[in-house]
């Protein structure tokens, strides 16, 4: 019984987990932010080749 109070109170693996929570959000909105900024960069860059081939 000790054994399980001990470890509920134990609060040093919380602070990893919420790291690693905000580590994969982060990365999560890095990815949707680079794809959709792909989209701009591709048609931009299709832009450009159409008027250097004119």
């Amino acid at each position: 019984m000790r054994l399980v109070k001990k470890s509920l109170a134990d609060q040093s693996g919380a602070t990893a987990i919420e790291y690693g929570l905000f580590a994969g959000l982060l990365s999560f909105g890095i990815v949707v932010s680079l794809t959709n900024i792909k989209d701009s960069w591709v048609g931009m860059a299709n832009n450009i080749v159409n008027v250097l081939a004119k």
